[in-house]
């Protein structure tokens, strides 16, 4: 239980501070994606978060990868905020629905070496 807390708040903080980074935002003080901001971005982000949170964590992160664009910086930030959601499930959830956090992990990884963020695993995790 206490091991699984610290994978969670370690996987957050990482990717919290990759995107005050890369994106330079700070998603303490404000919304990783706003609605005002990008309605479409929005709208997308909400559409994997509905299709995660009814079990269809694999489909739901499918369609993010079809849906990134290494030239378009906001799926870079739909693709963290995805994680950081599904990074928030209970490893009941994740297990029920055949996830698990070394899959939201090798999905983090695999997002930053896509937009040349970061090439070492092992400087994450």
């Amino acid at each position: 239980m206490f091991e699984n807390d610290y994978i969670v708040r370690m996987i957050t903080d990482i990717v919290r501070a990759i995107i005050r980074l890369v994106l330079g935002k700070d998603i303490d003080k404000e919304e990783l994606i706003n609605e005002a901001e990008s309605p479409v971005t929005y709208q997308l982000n909400q559409e994997l978060i509905d299709m995660a949170d009814n079990g269809d964590i694999t489909g739901a992160e499918n369609r993010l990868y079809d849906m990134l664009n290494e030239d378009d910086m906001s799926t870079f930030e739909l693709a963290m905020s995805f994680y950081l959601h599904i990074n928030q499930y209970e490893e009941n959830f994740l297990d029920a629905n055949d996830f698990s956090r070394e899959e939201i992990k090798e999905g983090i990884f695999n997002i930053l070496t896509k937009f040349g963020v970061c090439l070492d695993e092992n400087i994450l995790f």
